[in-house]
């Protein structure tokens, strides 16, 4: 992956989060509607899946890559922010709730853990974070990259086929459901030599086209009334279809997804591997700001609630909005300090962790026996 385009993936991430932040900053009552500007958190999401198979997929594809380096890696940057993140609300929750009934606290504790282990959304296990409506998607990428883990180390292909399959069938219909999408950008990766092979016949100026007609079709499905009108007949004719809650807009997820992979392989192959965006002032800002990306989706939420309640029950205003949007900003770049930009201690913690469980799986296993063989004489 050229250096430029992977400055403008930091780009596409970093917008993704901000236009998220506007549309939940509409839905609390910050800031009025801003037409489609507002209207994006979803297709976000779908944005952040392809472009997390695609980083994944290409970062443990050397051969160089082992798979305790991709849990460690793995496991260090989503714990650096979700466990920051879910004691945080659950602790604001638990002071909320103060003086609540025994019964209530056991079902508090099983919403923690159920939380804290990624399992929120798996099958029927309607739970959600205090606080944080968005961590719903953080467990979905969590169980996918268990299932790409699965994919890329197994080396038997009955081991790696029997893995895959039951950790398909544990994370339930919901998730895999969408898990194509993040498969989206993993082909990507896969596939980016012979993309650009290809399209180094295909005039740049018509990739250039791609890209605008990519972003456009995003937009104007996002203004429409297709996705709405497709879960609608889905609800109408297939039972229990609202049972899939994350995935109910699969089938538009997948001709967004579709758009997201188009707009990557053209971007692709208009940035190669040159550098020159890469060490521009806006591609070293674009780096900087994607350092806190991930703080940002998984904060903002909690921060814009608390400021909506603060402001209540005022209407919303363009002053009050971007203000809020502001404040927001500001306060998860200092959370970030505590989270994100502790990643190389955490990821040190993971590996430590790994070395110390397997050095312990070595130690308890039985020593081998060599074989005895009697000998008669003659």
């Amino acid at each position: 992956m050229g250096k430029s385009f992977s400055t403008y993936l930091d780009v596409l991430r970093f917008t993704a989060a901000v236009l998220v932040v506007f549309e939940h900053a509409a839905l609390l009552g910050l800031l009025p509607p801003l037409g489609v500007a507002t209207e994006l958190s979803h297709e976000s999401v779908i944005v952040f899946f392809v472009l997390s198979g695609l980083v994944i997929a290409s970062s443990s594809w050397s051969r160089q890559t082992t798979a305790r380096a991709y849990i460690a890696s793995r496991t260090a940057r989503v714990l650096s922010v979700s466990l920051p993140a879910v004691l945080c609300c659950f602790g604001a929750s638990l002071l909320w709730r103060a003086g609540a009934a025994p019964g209530s606290m056991s079902a508090f504790a099983a919403q923690f853990t159920s939380s804290a282990l990624f399992m929120n959304g798996v099958w029927a296990n309607y739970v959600d974070v205090p606080f944080d409506a968005p961590y719903w998607s953080l467990c979905h990428e969590v169980w996918y990259y268990g299932c790409w883990g699965v994919l890329r180390f197994a080396t038997r292909p009955r081991v790696r086929a029997s893995a895959a399959t039951i950790v398909f069938v544990a994370m339930g219909p919901a998730f895999a459901a969408l898990f194509g999408l993040w498969m989206m950008g993993a082909l990507v990766a896969a596939w980016q030599p012979r993309f650009a092979a290809a399209t180094r016949r295909v005039p740049r100026w018509l990739m250039r086209a791609l890209v605008v007609a990519s972003v456009l079709g995003i937009v104007l499905l996002a203004g429409s009334s297709i996705q709405e009108s497709v879960r609608a007949i889905l609800r109408a004719h297939v039972h229990g279809w609202w049972r899939m809650r994350s995935a109910e807009y699969v089938v538009t997820d997948y001709v967004i997804g579709l758009l997201i992979a188009a707009h990557l392989v053209a971007a692709a192959c208009l940035f190669g591997d040159a550098r020159r965006f890469a060490e521009s002032r806006l591609g070293r800002l674009a780096r900087y700001c994607a350092g806190f990306t991930f703080t940002l989706y998984l904060f903002h939420y909690p921060m814009l609630l608390a400021l909506s309640a603060i402001r209540a029950p005022r209407p919303p205003s363009l002053a009050a909005g971007f203000g809020s949007i502001a404040v927001t900003l500001a306060g998860v770049w200092i959370v970030a300090f505590a989270t994100e930009r502790q990643l190389p201690r955490w990821r040190r913690l993971a590996q430590t962790t790994i070395e110390f469980v397997s050095r312990g799986r070595t130690a308890t296993r039985p020593a081998s026996v060599a074989p005895v063989t009697l000998l008669s004489r003659g």
